[in-house]
């Protein structure tokens, strides 16, 4: 992650979800581990 020098663990997952008929896709990224 720029503009952090600790290491990190970064966790990306895709969520897809239908609302009202309609499909939305949503990305997520998650770091763990790190300090603020």
């Amino acid at each position: 992650v720029a503009g952090n020098d600790n290491p990190s663990i970064l966790i990306c997952f895709a969520a897809k979800t239908m609302n009202a008929g309609q499909i939305t896709s949503k990305m997520h990224v998650i770091e763990l581990g790190a300090q603020p």
